[in-house]
């Protein structure tokens, strides 16, 4: 009888083993689309609006904000951050090659830094849609070994590199397919050196069919920067071009940015 037992353990075990060194970049991918709506829902998300608030660590204080972002694939995306105890909101704006900040009637150029900083945010939209990792030639995925970690806590990460990107990496649950966190690269805008920032998806929600992150822990390094609420995510079949026009005697009002969802 204990020979039987422990041939059927044996055996689960070599199983289960076969099982996670055969998963491929396409079985993992396609196994998190699933988990997170389907090739249907995702594939809505080409354009969006998204609502947020949250709040920022600072020299040892926390920051109260809001914000709203709009965006279309592949290249537009409008952020609007509403800052505590400022009465004007940040609001950045991407349409193709250009990237400013609207401020005070003037449209000006994003140093280095932060527009790779605005480039990157409308990445990780392209990435939190996964379709587009298997469609997109332009992306190059590879699996990375997790080692004793990725075993442990049921974690498998994809390497996700890209002309003109840094490398993102992808960590994913095993036994779901959830996607967990994101490791990516940045440049301080002071220092000009690289540091790691990692998002940590601490709660997922269904956003009209589609499971996205509603709460994320940002952090620099080990050092815990900031908390994000998604408080609404709202796909649109073709956003207003308005909303990407970078000058700003044109610009919309921001308070019109709610229209769009109708």
């Amino acid at each position: 009888m204990k020979s039987h037992i422990c041939l059927n353990i044996l055996l689960v075990l070599m199983f289960t083993g076969s099982l996670e060194a055969a998963d491929t970049v396409e079985s993992i991918l396609k196994r998190a689309i699933q988990a997170h709506g389907g090739v249907t829902e995702l594939s809505k998300c080409d354009a969006a609006i998204v609502s947020m608030k949250g709040t920022i660590n600072s020299s040892g204080k926390k920051i109260s904000f809001t914000a709203k972002s709009v965006y279309q694939f592949p290249d537009k995306v409008r952020n609007e951050m509403f800052i505590e105890d400022q009465q004007e909101p940040i609001i950045r704006v991407r349409n193709g090659n250009q990237s400013v900040l609207l401020s005070r009637g003037k449209a000006i150029p994003l140093s280095k830094e932060t527009a790779e900083e605005v480039n990157i945010g409308l990445e990780m939209q392209k990435l939190y849609q996964l379709t587009s990792l298997l469609t997109d030639p332009s992306y190059e995925v590879a699996k990375v070994d997790l080692g004793k970690e990725g075993k442990e806590q049921h974690l498998v990460a994809l390497r996700v590199l890209k002309k003109g990107m840094r490398p993102i990496h992808l960590i994913f649950d095993t036994n779901y397919g959830y996607l967990t966190k994101i490791h990516s690269k940045l440049l301080d805008r002071n220092t000009k050196k690289e540091y790691n920032q990692i998002l940590v998806i601490t709660k997922l929600h269904n956003f009209e069919g589609i499971l996205r992150a509603s709460e994320i822990e940002v952090y620099r390094e080990k050092e815990l920067v900031g908390m994000m609420e998604i408080t609404g995510f709202v796909p649109v079949k073709q956003m207003n071009p308005l909303w990407f026009n970078t000058n700003p005697k044109s610009d919309p009002p921001s308070q019109n940015m709610e229209q769009e969802k109708k």
